[in-house]
């Protein structure tokens, strides 16, 4: 009985591993996104003299409109809780990057994270086995 009732105790433990394995890909997966939605933005500063001419503004899902800016040089950015600031295309395009490198610390800190549950995972699993092979008949 003693090893049965530690076989179900790792196996708890093995679950409760792969539970936070699984939300740790999905945290990595948005960190991913919102890289992608930096660069894109980057990108896009990059050409704000091309915007005179006219770009699509996106007014909902698939519906845009024509739109031409105005101002070049100026573009207000997102500094958190809803709160805009005016900064040039140049000086958002750094804080947009510094946004990027915060992102990529994160996600080397849950890749650290999620291998080493996977490294837990691997020797619970192991010692499960070690365990049904001492219970097992021979």
């Amino acid at each position: 009985m003693k090893f049965e009732e530690e076989i179900r105790k790792k196996n708890a433990e093995i679950n409760y591993l792969r539970a936070q394995a699984g939300e740790i890909q999905r945290q990595i997966m948005a960190m991913n996104e919102a890289k992608n939605q930096l660069n894109a933005a980057i990108e896009a500063l990059e050409n704000t003299k091309e915007m005179k001419k006219g770009v699509l503004l996106p007014l909902g899902p698939a519906v845009f409109g024509k739109a031409i800016l105005e101002k070049e040089n100026e573009v207000l950015i997102d500094v958190g809780a809803q709160t805009f600031i005016q900064k040039t295309p140049e000086e958002a395009g750094k804080t947009m990057q510094e946004r990027i490198r915060m992102i990529e610390a994160n996600l080397m800190e849950l890749q650290k994270a999620y291998i080493a549950g996977a490294e837990m995972a691997e020797k619970l699993n192991e010692e499960a086995e070690e365990l049904v092979a001492k219970i097992r008949p021979e």
